[in-house]
């Protein structure tokens, strides 16, 4: 049926209730990127689904985007990398597993128009924040095109396999400066919606695997934006949004949620310091079987032969405590999110080692979430199950090495 997490997954950034909002003179909005910055968005989405007359269906998405400015024109633009994950969790969830999920490289122009290839299906909202050529003022609005780009490749009463665009025309307004802990924030109001008639391909490929088909599709959208001059970019969102499918049958099915996030800067990492003080810690704090490797996006603590209970996830108290220190040397590093990935010796069934070392990574995040090391939303998790040796499996001591959890800081 219709796949909410697809609809979801768009830049959004946090906002703190009861701000108060002060008048300042005019102001010109303008992105500015320096070449090599890292940041990224942590957004949280809270939504429900439903066809018309039953329950809906509710779920939490947490999405992660890291980008990397990798090219500025001589006009200003930055040319984004960004790496995608997300995770659906349930309310009484500490962590779930993280799909790695888009990878896209773009422009974004000054004055926020981007430049996206047609392929690609992120960024999903297009040319918003977008900024006249001038200084605006406190309760000035203004009209910009924009675009919204589904993925609808999963639904089954849609038949579009492209990015499917649609277009709109963005009301905006500026509604000055607002105070938060000290800081100050630009708010801007965006608010647009938009209706869209699907193609008769996509109906009448439906219609021949016996369904009704999604006709038409309306979305509305409201967004508070808050403007950081000290980042030269948008440093929260938060957003309500509503999607109606309608079928030819005229059953409605519904989406609607908000959203909220933040956008973090990533300071350069240090590695060679970093992997000098936490061996240090390793060596002080006696833990056995861990090791410290880098690589391209950070520092990864190797815990070779963890010791869970037979075929299962549930960690021995003996690693339990080895985790613990984990935790602390985790502790004097907690702006830098995790990614823990767990890792099986040589299996019969690949698909069932892959499940638990999913499982067996889960595990390990629970444990630091728990242990107050990190929030949910810091730590990335996945399961590669025996693909990924590093040892041969012919002896007892090269599967020692293979059973492993690999616990990655990340630089961004």
């Amino acid at each position: 049926m219709i796949d909410p997490h697809v609809i979801a997954k768009r830049f959004l950034f946090i906002f703190a209730s009861c701000l108060g909002v002060f008048n300042l003179s005019a102001k010109e909005f303008a992105y500015q990127f320096t070449k090599g910055d890292q940041f990224r968005s942590i957004s949280t989405v809270n939504e429900e689904a439903s066809w018309e007359g039953t329950p809906p269906l509710k779920a939490q998405i947490i999405n992660r985007i890291a980008f990397k400015v990798i090219n500025v024109d001589a006009n200003g633009a930055g040319q984004l990398q960004g790496e995608m994950h997300t995770s659906e969790q349930g309310s009484e969830e500490d962590s779930s597993l993280w799909e790695k999920g888009y990878t896209t490289t773009y422009w974004l122009e000054r004055l926020g128009k981007h430049r996206v290839a047609a392929h690609l299906f992120v960024p999903a909202v297009r040319h918003a924040p977008a900024f006249p050529a001038r200084d605006i003022k406190v309760g000035e609005k203004w009209l910009h095109p924009g675009e919204e780009v589904l993925d609808l490749r999963s639904n089954e009463l849609i038949y579009i396999t492209r990015p499917y665009s649609i277009p709109f025309n963005g009301e905006y307004e500026y509604k000055g400066v607002v105070k938060e802990e000290g800081k100050e924030y630009h708010l801007i109001q965006l608010k647009y919606q938009w209706s869209s008639t699907l193609p008769p391909s996509s109906i009448s490929t439906v219609n021949k695997r016996g369904f009704y088909a999604i006709i038409n599709i309306k979305g509305t959208h409201s967004m508070n934006i808050y403007w950081d001059d000290e980042v030269h970019q948008p440093a929260r969102y938060e957003e309500q949004y509503h999607y109606t499918f309608t079928t030819e049958n005229k059953m409605t099915y519904t989406i609607k949620g908000t959203a909220e996030a933040y956008l973090i800067m990533a300071d350069k990492m240090d590695k060679d310091e970093m992997i000098d003080a936490i061996n240090e810690e390793i060596e002080r704090l006696g833990i056995d079987d861990v090791r410290v490797e880098r690589d391209e996006d950070g520092i990864n603590l190797i815990m070779e032969n963890i010791q869970f209970n037979p075929n299962s996830a549930y960690l021995n108290e003996t690693e339990r405590e080895k985790l613990a220190k984990i935790a602390q040397i985790l502790r004097a590093y907690p702006d830098r999110d995790l990614e823990i990935v767990g890792h099986t010796a040589k299996a019969v069934n690949e698909l069932a080692a892959k499940r638990l070392s999913e499982q067996r990574a889960l595990s390990v995040a629970n444990f630091f979430i728990k242990d107050g090391a990190r929030a949910k939303e810091q730590i990335i998790t996945r399961g590669e199950g025996s693909r990924m040796p590093i040892a041969t499996n012919d002896t007892p001591e090269g599967m020692e090495k293979n059973r492993r959890v690999e616990i990655k800081i990340r630089e961004n």
